[in-house]
């Protein structure tokens, strides 16, 4: 049977497509419905689930789908609701005003509130924990003096209630909403864990987002599985599960030639075979 074989970038870019539609369909009854199964290639395995350790794709792609941001892009490339359902800017175009989603929690049940926004901001600018996107976002106001640790938190993040934070930069910044499409992290799991020893802490062997889907199960080098949030505010997915298979190029062709994986990057040579 013929296979389509789409790249894997098209998952990076839109995770939210897995809202509108299944791959596989597993075996069910008239009484219980056939689970609907996506199985994702990839050929290299996480070096770790840590997002604010690194930017690499293969560590950070599964978290698109379990973890979030403020905003999100579309494929018209404009900026649309995630976290934040609205956003306000100042005359002086210096002051952003995000008005988080009321109905957004994290997969434990606790809400998305202003403070996450916060700390994440700050663990991902803090010298301690690598300070992984300080360059991306040292255009806001106190990010210098808080990473130069003459500052305890970054005068230009404001909580102003538990649904709405304020982030003013030094000068008007058209690049804003761009710099901070990073993840959120949950301050109620993290907010009392020193940054140097985030990276040690076990919330990253199954972390808990507020993504359409709930991290389930990580076999080293092997997959990872992925389950729907059936509470997810934007949408609940139409995908079951979803699983990472990882492997080799050889190892993911033949996966695919026994229908048990559906998408993974793959080579003109490699389509041919496989057609």
């Amino acid at each position: 049977m013929k296979k389509r074989i789409a790249a894997v970038l098209l998952l990076i870019c839109l995770p939210f497509a897995l809202c509108a539609g299944g791959q596989q369909e597993q075996s069910g009854s008239a009484e219980q419905p056939a689970e609907k199964v996506l199985q994702v290639g990839m050929v290299s395995a996480p070096m770790t689930f840590n997002v604010t350790a690194t930017t690499g794709t293969y560590s950070t792609m599964p978290m698109d789908y379990v973890l979030g941001t403020l905003v999100s892009i579309d494929g018209d490339q404009e900026f649309q609701p995630w976290a934040a359902s609205s956003w306000d800017v100042s005359e002086d175009g210096r002051t952003y005003t995000f008005h988080l989603n009321p109905d957004l929690n994290w997969h434990d049940g606790n809400p998305v509130v202003a403070e996450d926004v916060k700390m994440s901001l700050e663990l991902l600018c803090h010298p301690d924990n690598n300070a992984l996107l300080y360059g991306r976002l040292n255009g806001i106001e106190g990010v210098d003096e808080f990473f130069e640790k003459k500052a305890d938190s970054i005068s230009g993040v404001t909580v102003v209630d538990e649904k709405t934070v304020q982030i003013t930069t030094k000068v008007p910044t058209a690049t804003l909403l761009n710099n901070l499409m990073y993840y959120i992290l949950p301050s109620h799991i993290l907010g009392d864990v020193a940054p140097a020893d985030i990276a040690n802490h076990s919330y990253w062997q199954k972390p808990v987002g507020f993504g359409p889907f709930k991290f389930v199960e990580y076999k080293t080098d092997q997959y990872i599985m992925m389950e729907k949030n059936e509470d997810c505010a934007i949408g609940v997915p139409k995908i079951d599960k979803l699983i990472f298979r990882i492997g080799d190029t050889n190892a993911l062709t033949a996966l695919a030639e026994r229908g048990e994986v559906d998408i993974f990057e793959i080579s003109p040579a490699e389509a041919e075979r496989l057609d």
